[in-house]
């Protein structure tokens, strides 16, 4: 009786040990990723549309990247990837506290800019010490343009750049914040420790703009926008622009995120053609110059 349940014991162990096996061959491991079946599903900020629209046979979901950051955050965005900037897959990381996106590859990058009216950058340039910079022009942002060495038929000072929830917004506006800093090593704790952030901040945010909006009404709607060098270079025409490149330096760098899906790597050489052809430099940085995600998770106002 006890070599029969011996024998019996032995037999359960092995049938079991069998199907735990099989289990984690079918999943690829614990670790895996859902099984690569069906059409690849690709969420991508709007400004990179239309490459991403280029890519045959994939389901392109176009859409700011603060909510794809969300989606991802909550467990709701069901893609196979994200065509965004860096470090916009870190700030959806972040506001999950945790590892909510996968593997990326650096594609393609363009240079953060100002792009300005060139007159009216050199009326603004002395008060700015010599170089119109983020601190000095959104510190003029309401201002008439007589208080600052400009002409009375100018109006007051309007500058911008794209709402701050738009995959280029944020990467601006962090930018632009190290150009009040100093530098992009600042920390959460210095909006309130700096008494004049606040309301520095609140005029560079105030009117959100496009480089589009500021070419299309040129020179009276926008003073200056925020931009990258690729969109003013494909985009200026004829117009008298001043190219201004903030001091600390930073780039919009594109980037192809694994979100449940690895199958949505293979897509970045594709993607790398397409974005070549409209512009984008190719090699990009390792580093974009930019503030942490942490804070750019901050100035987003996505945590609350």
């Amino acid at each position: 009786m006890k070599r029969f349940l011996a024998i019996t014991a032995s037999v359960v162990m092995i049938c079991v040990a069998i199907v735990i096996r099989s289990s984690i061959d079918d999943r690829g491991g614990s670790a895996a990723k859902k099984p690569s079946s069906g059409q690849v599903t690709i969420a991508c900020v709007t400004e990179l549309a239309e490459q991403c629209g280029g890519l045959p046979g994939i389901i392109v979901q176009v859409e700011d990247a603060a909510v794809t950051a969300k989606k991802i955050a909550a467990g709701t965005a069901h893609i196979d990837g994200w065509v965004t900037f860096d470090p916009w897959p870190e700030i959806a990381n972040e506001l999950a506290r945790a590892k909510v996106t996968g593997k990326s590859a650096r594609l393609v990058a363009s240079r953060l800019v100002i792009a300005m009216v060139a007159e009216r950058e050199s009326a603004l340039a002395p008060t700015c010490g010599g170089a119109v910079n983020w601190k000095c022009l959104g510190q003029a942002i309401g201002k008439q343009w007589t208080e600052v060495g400009g002409r009375a038929d100018w109006g007051t000072v309007k500058a911008g750049s794209p709402a701050a929830s738009s995959g280029l917004g944020l990467l601006l506006l962090g930018n632009a914040a190290s150009g009040y800093f100093g530098n992009a090593d600042f920390a959460t704790n210095d909006f309130d420790t700096d008494p004049g952030f606040n309301f520095w901040r609140s005029n560079v945010t105030s009117t959100p703009a496009s480089f589009s909006e500021f070419i299309l009404k040129f020179p009276a709607a926008f003073s200056a926008v925020g931009t990258t060098d690729r969109e003013v270079q494909a985009g200026k025409g004829s117009r008298d622009v001043a190219l201004l490149t903030p001091d600390p330096a930073a780039s919009a760098v594109v980037v192809l995120a694994e979100v449940d899906d690895q199958r949505a790597l293979d897509l970045a050489d594709d993607l790398t053609a397409l974005l070549k052809q409209a512009g984008w430099m190719p090699d990009p940085p390792d580093a974009t110059g930019l503030p942490n995600p942490g804070v750019l998770l901050a100035l987003s106002g996505l945590a609350g």
